[in-house]
């Protein structure tokens, strides 16, 4: 994975799958199978040795910022907000970095606050936040661009029970059922989410990062196609 250091472990080898537009996909698999890897070259943080990503039809290596364009990312760890800063200016420093004009962001934010139901506490420093507050908050930066793709990284990690159930059931309905969105995410409990017709795909501990032999790619084009993914 580093361009100057040697190969010393191989992960992520033979995966193979396409997701149509609209739809939630959950990778299933062990601890250590490469799920977040997975998510982090679809996010262009991890450049792969061999193969091909694609996010809408944009190369994640030829076309990284074009592929940017086009998601969210989003994880349940530190979300590097300003405490000092109300949950508004956090988004507007965030929206100002995702070239989004004044006016735009401004629509944005409202759009989110009412979504996520956060127009109550946008005006508070972000140090007040509850955790769930922080989820949201993130979740909301992740959306400030109306990405067609969203990938998560264990979003329920840090929430109690209840609170978990409530952000699984706001994915389902506002951000696919609403907006559309494509998610793409490694779930902690798998079977929770047959309940609203996730589509399951498996990877298998012994794949490698090596190699990506074929195209993991989320366009309008895609057939949902899985080969050394197996569904479940």
């Amino acid at each position: 994975m580093q361009p100057v250091a040697r190969l010393t472990l191989r992960a992520l080898a033979g995966v193979s799958f396409s997701v149509e537009p609209g739809d939630a996909v959950a990778l299933i698999g062990e601890n250590g199978a490469g799920k977040s890897t997975l998510l982090r070259v679809l996010a262009t943080l991890i450049l792969p040795s061999r193969g091909q990503a694609e996010i809408s039809g944009c190369d994640v290596v030829s076309d990284g910022a074009g592929a940017r364009k086009q998601l969210g990312y989003y994880t349940s760890g530190d979300e590097g907000f300003y405490g000092r800063l109300t949950g508004r200016e956090n988004l507007r420093l965030f929206a100002t970095m995702n070239n989004l004009m004044r006016r735009e962001a401004s629509r944005r934010i409202d759009e989110l606050a009412e979504l996520l139901g956060m127009d109550e506490i946008l005006e508070r420093q972000s140090r007040t936040y509850s955790t769930g507050m922080l989820q949201r908050l993130g979740l909301a930066r992740s959306l400030l661009h109306a990405p067609a793709v969203l990938l998560l990284d264990e979003p329920t990690r840090s929430l109690d029970p209840l609170a978990a159930v409530e952000f699984r059931r706001f994915l389902k309905d506002d951000i696919v059922g609403r907006l559309g969105t494509t998610l793409l995410l490694p779930p902690t409990h798998s079977a929770k989410l047959k309940k609203w017709q996730v589509e399951l795909y498996y990877l298998p501990k012994d794949a490698s990062l090596r190699s990506i032999p074929r195209a993991v790619s989320v366009h309008r084009q895609a057939r949902p196609i899985c080969r050394e993914l197996s569904n479940t």
